[in-house]
């Protein structure tokens, strides 16, 4: 259930915020943070760490070199960034739109696997 309410959320701001010409560059981080954290839970069973670098180095196999380049310039610039949260915009970027469609599909389909073989996805973490 937890791993459904993170794709449904997932699937929801991109179809509703990332799709415009203009996107907020937080809203691309919290995604793909949200994004690493689904992985993170379905392969670990427990809650994600919830500092974004370390995340991301954790994870760093599901981007391209590209991809990693572009999220590190995105998260210096909003480390960087003094305006506020709702003027922040960066225009939409095509290799991140791209790796948000990838991890959405795989993320479907891992659920569906999962609920395939009779599995919950109502997850109960397990202590680290």
């Amino acid at each position: 259930m937890l791993l459904d309410f993170f794709l449904a959320h997932n699937k929801f701001v991109f179809n509703n915020y990332l799709k415009k010409e203009s996107v907020r560059l937080r809203t691309y981080l919290y995604v793909i943070v949200d994004l690493i954290c689904f992985r993170w839970i379905y392969e670990k069973f427990t809650m994600p760490k919830m500092a974004f670098l370390p995340l991301l180095s954790e994870y760093q196999n599901l981007f391209s070199l590209k991809e990693q380049e572009i999220i590190w310039e995105m998260f210096k610039s909003n480390q960087k960034s003094k305006k506020p949260f709702k003027e922040n915009l960066i225009k939409r970027d095509d290799t991140i739109e791209g790796f948000l469609l990838r991890e959405l599909d795989c993320q479907t389909k891992l659920i569906k696997t999962r609920c395939g073989l009779g599995e919950s996805t109502n997850v109960i973490f397990t202590s680290a």
